[in-house]
C-alpha cells in the first residue's frame, strides 16, 4: 500500500559550526528548499524559463545529481533529487544561486546584489512514503499560495510534464552572461516576452542536456522496488487532485496563469519564510531516532574538524559524507547503511 498523507516525523538541528553541517549520501533523496531576501524576481516568463532551465543544465552537466521533482516559485525553489556523489550537491546548489543571482543582477541593472537567503535547507528523505509526502507538497505549492487552482496550470518552471510522462530529456542553452542586459520598467507585453526569449536562443551560450527521472527514487527505498511506477503515478494523481480541490473549496480566488505570466520581475515583497533546518525525514520515528543518535556523533567530530582546520591544522579533515564551510569540500562517498541498518 502506497501512504501518501502527511506525517510529522522530522529531525531538526540548531546547533551551527559556524553554519548548519551537512550530510549528504549517495543513492539517497534529498530536498532542497532555498528562498530569495525579498522580492519576486523569478516570474513565469518565457524567458525566465529559458534562464533558468539553461542554468539547471549547465549545472546538472558539471555536477551530476538525479533531479527527480522540482517547483521554482517566483521567490524560492523546492527540488527533489538524489545524491551520486556527496560533493556535487553543493556544488550544484553553489552554481545555481551564483548563475542566477547574476542574471537577476544584469536583468535589473544592479550589480553584485545577493538575491538568495544564505544556505538551504537539504534534509535526507529515509523512507519511501516520507517521499511520496515531499512531492505531494512541492506540487501543491503553486495552489496553496493561490496562484493556480492546479499544477498543471502553474506557468513557473517545473517537472509535472516529467511526472505525467515519465524520463524527460531536453536541451537548453546556457545563456552567456554579455547577452543580458537591464530589462525595460514595469510589466511587459506577451509580444515582447516573445523577442526576447527569441534573442536569447540566438545569442551565444552553452548546449547541455537536462534530465528529469521522476521516479528514479523509487530504487532507493528496499520497500519501494518492486512497486510499479504506474500503479505509483496513478495513486500519487488522484491524492494530488484530491488535496486541488480541497484547496479550491477554501481559497477565494487565485492570481491565474495570465496574470503571472505578466508579472513585473521588479515586484516589491518581503517574504516571512523562516524556520529550523531539518536533517532528515521519516515516517518512521525509530529510523529518525537512529538517523539523529548517528549524525549527532559525526557531527561533534565534524566541529573538531572545523575547529583544527580554523588553527592550522590541514590534516584534520570532516567524517565521510560531511564538508567544511567555506568551500572546503572534503566529503567521501558515505555508505546510507552507516545510518540505516
Amino acid at each position: 500500500m502506497i501512504d501518501c498523507t502527511r506525517g510529522n516525523h522530522s529531525l531538526r538541528i540548531g546547533e551551527a559550526m559556524p553554519e548548519n553541517p551537512k550530510l549528504f549520501m549517495n543513492n539517497l533523496p534529498v530536498e532542497i528548499c532555498t528562498s530569495v531576501r525579498n522580492g519576486l524576481p523569478f516570474v513565469a516568463t518565457a524567458y525566465m524559463e529559458l534562464i533558468l532551465k539553461g542554468i539547471l543544465a549547465s549545472a546538472q552537466t558539471m555536477y551530476p545529481v538525479t533531479i527527480c521533482h522540482l517547483v521554482i516559485m517566483a521567490n524560492h525553489l523546492h527540488l527533489l533529487l538524489i545524491v551520486q556523489n556527496p560533493n556535487d550537491v553543493p556544488r550544484f546548489m553553489n552554481y545555481f544561486k551564483t548563475e542566477s543571482a547574476i542574471a537577476l543582477n544584469k536583468l535589473l541593472g544592479t550589480s553584485g546584489q545577493s538575491f538568495w537567503c544564505k544556505g538551504y535547507d537539504s534534509p535526507t528523505i529515509l523512507s519511501a512514503e516520507k517521499f511520496l509526502e515531499r512531492m505531494l507538497y512541492l506540487y501543491l505549492n503553486p495552489a496553496e499560495a493561490a496562484l493556480v487552482p492546479e499544477m498543471a496550470l502553474y506557468p513557473g518552471v517545473n517537472t509535472y510534464k516529467a511526472l505525467l510522462t515519465g524520463d524527460v530529456k531536453e536541451t537548453y542553452k546556457k545563456i552567456s552572461r554579455e547577452v543580458f542586459s537591464e530589462l525595460p520598467k514595469g510589466e511587459l507585453s506577451q509580444s515582447f516576452q516573445a523577442e526576447l526569449a527569441e534573442s536569447y536562443l540566438d545569442g551565444r551560450g552553452v548546449v547541455n542536456e537536462l534530465k528529469v527521472e521522476p521516479w528514479a527514487w523509487l530504487k532507493c527505498f528496499s520497500a519501494s522496488k518492486n512497486w510499479r511506477v504506474e500503479d505509483v503515478r496513478e495513486r500519487f494523481l488522484r491524492t494530488l487532485r484530491s488535496e486541488q480541490e480541497r484547496l479550491v473549496c477554501q481559497t477565494k480566488s487565485f492570481i491565474g496563469a495570465e496574470k503571472l505570466k505578466n508579472r513585473d520581475i521588479r515586484t516589491p515583497y518581503h517574504s516571512s519564510r523562516s524556520g529550523k533546518k531539518m536533517i532528515c525525514l521519516s515516517d518512521c520515528p525509530a529510523q529518525v531516532e537512529k538517523m539523529v543518535t548517528k549524525f549527532k556523533e559525526l557531527s561533534m567530530l565534524a566541529r573538531k574538524s572545523y575547529q583544527l582546520r580554523k588553527a592550522g591544522y590541514s590534516f584534520a579533515t570532516p567524517p565521510p559524507g560531511f564538508f567544511l564551510p567555506g568551500g572546503m569540500l572534503l566529503a567521501n562517498i558515505v555508505l546510507p547503511s552507516l545510518f540505516l541498518t
